[in-house]
């Protein structure tokens, strides 16, 4: 009896623990918490002398430090899953029932090693992973771990709903979203929300303006937008604009696209722009404000990393590098060549160790001229001019 009351009072410790860890949307702060939670289960189970469940728990935590620094090593994922199987099966005193905690490390190892920057998979790993210990806790009368258990399940389970309700609200699905985020700066309210399709015309004119003559002649960056809206990479969670007394002056969204390693895998990330601020109020701190913004929704995301091509003096404020000092190359650019251009920011500290690759532009990005200037005759006429500092051509009528 003694030992049942000790045991159910650890788990109660990892039930707090584990219900805290369900709630977190950043990958390392989940895997940090559940540390300690898996401590506190594993002298609970050895403590009612379900052997097998306290060897998944001291793997579990070998498991959750190596994913929490990043260690991309495929042998050492899979030497902590096998030796997670073959200790519980060395420490297995329960038959069929102590085979429910190697299952559910298994489950949730590889899920773990395999879903990098997908938190919302982790999570239901996570889910599954806790509804087998349910069942594991209540055979070995670990009646707190198996109400705590199904609690953290639960609250896991409730969780993804209300990120899945907000990430609907942020695309525009239910209109309760009205505003992300409202700031008192510089005398003037400034309101970031999602992007609405009442709002595509506007904005598409505010990028015409601000692009217009800057990289070459005239600008193609409102069509571009207007093409990517459509294209499967986008990520219309991360769609934003920002709004000063009610007028639309800026916007950034966000494109998925991978990293191919030398490895031969693929490591996904995102891509970002057209980002843009109304020609009048540009060097006036809305810029940074937009961007520190959308670079912290997209990591609540669980977003990895960020790489586009950007001016280093205006980007680096907001934590952005050099690609190359993570090892990432542009496609195409030939050794030698200049890439001063091309940045990178980790949104989940250590999510690039170890990785050298090829970086690769989505697609939708090259659009073709002709349509460019067929879509740009819909909006009224303005002069294009080649001017200095511009890095492309194009043609002037």
């Amino acid at each position: 009896m003694r030992d049942i009351l000790i045991g159910n009072i650890c788990s109660i410790f990892a039930m707090i623990t584990d219900s805290v860890s369900g709630t977190r949307k950043k990958r390392s702060q989940i895997l940090g918490i559940q540390i300690i939670s898996q401590f506190f289960y594993g002298a609970g189970a050895i403590i009612l002398k379900g052997y097998s469940g306290t060897a998944q728990n001291v793997v579990a935590v070998f498991r959750n430090l190596a994913a929490m620094k990043e260690i991309k090593s495929k042998v050492l994922e899979w030497v902590l899953i096998g030796l997670g199987v073959v200790l519980g099966i060395v420490f297995n005193n329960r038959g069929l029932i102590g085979w429910l905690p190697i299952v559910a490390n298994f489950e949730y190892s590889v899920a773990m090693f395999r879903f990098r920057g997908k938190e919302k998979l982790l999570k239901v790993a996570f889910i599954v992973n806790m509804l087998l210990f349910v069942v594991f806790s209540f055979a070995i009368k670990n009646y707190v771990g198996t109400a705590g258990n199904l609690v953290v399940a639960v609250t896991t389970a409730v969780s993804l709903i209300k990120e899945a309700r907000q990430n609907k609200e942020c695309a525009g699905g239910d209109g309760n979203a009205e505003s992300v985020v409202k700031q008192e700066t510089m005398d003037n309210r400034i309101i970031i929300r999602p992007e609405r399709p009442e709002d595509f015309r506007t904005v598409e004119e505010l990028v015409r303006e601000s692009f217009w003559n800057v990289y070459r002649p005239g600008c193609s960056e409102h069509y571009v937008l207007h093409v990517l809206r459509d294209d499967p990479a986008f990520v219309k969670e991360l769609d934003f604009v920002m709004e000063k007394d009610g007028r639309m002056i800026g916007q950034n969204m966000f494109m998925r696209t991978v990293i191919e390693a030398d490895d031969g895998s693929t490591v996904n990330v995102l891509t970002m722009g057209p980002i843009c601020i109304a020609p009048e109020l540009k060097r006036k701190g809305y810029g940074k404000i937009l961007l520190d913004h959308t670079l912290e929704k997209a990591a609540d995301m669980g977003f990895g990393a960020v790489l586009f091509e950007g001016n280093i003096d205006f980007y680096g404020k907001s934590g952005f590098g050099f690609a190359r000092k993570f090892g990432i190359r542009y496609h195409d650019l030939p050794e030698d060549a200049d890439d001063s251009f091309f940045l990178c920011k980790e949104l989940i500290p250590g999510y690039l160790d170890g990785i050298t690759g090829v970086y690769q532009t989505p697609q939708g990005y090259y659009v073709d001229e002709a349509e460019v200037q067929e879509f740009d005759k819909s909006f009224p006429p303005k002069k294009k001019e080649k001017l200095p500092g511009q890095l492309f051509d194009a043609p002037l009528d």
